[in-house]
């Protein structure tokens, strides 16, 4: 990464962009896109909200779980949602802001888009020579 706000960023910060898968990366970015699992509601037999229903819902796009719960009456939100992310979504001790893995994402495509052009112009200069070729 060349970009110069990356530069600065703390050598555990690029390490984890790095490492991480960029559908993870995405979500971290643009948050996630859930999906229930199921259709209606599950009564929740254990653990946390015991008596509740709940909908259970999995990203579409890094697949972490998320469960959402409601009182079985009403069907009110009950509490916080509870998430059990992918393994690597989240590092120990490492925060980092959701700007900061959309520059990343930026600076990614940036490169992947250099890389095509690059591409384009060794394959137009190939086509071009076969060209001239036939034509003598």
């Amino acid at each position: 990464m060349t970009a110069s706000y990356l530069k600065g960023l703390d050598r555990e910060v690029l390490d984890y962009l790095r490492s991480v898968p960029k559908q993870v990366l995405k979500c971290r970015a643009r948050g996630h896109n859930w999906d229930p699992t199921h259709d209606g509601y599950i009564l929740q037999q254990e653990g946390s909200h015991v008596g509740c229903l709940t909908e259970r819902l999995q990203c579409s796009r890094c697949h972490s779980d998320a469960v959402d719960f409601f009182d079985r009456v009403t069907l009110e939100r009950v509490g916080l949602r509870e998430y059990a992310y992918v393994d690597g979504y989240l590092r120990q001790g490492l925060a980092i802001p959701r700007t900061v893995v959309r520059r990343f994402l930026a600076q990614l495509a940036r490169e992947a888009q250099s890389e095509r052009q690059q591409v384009r112009k060794i394959a137009s200069r190939g086509t071009g020579k076969s060209l001239a070729a036939r034509a003598a």
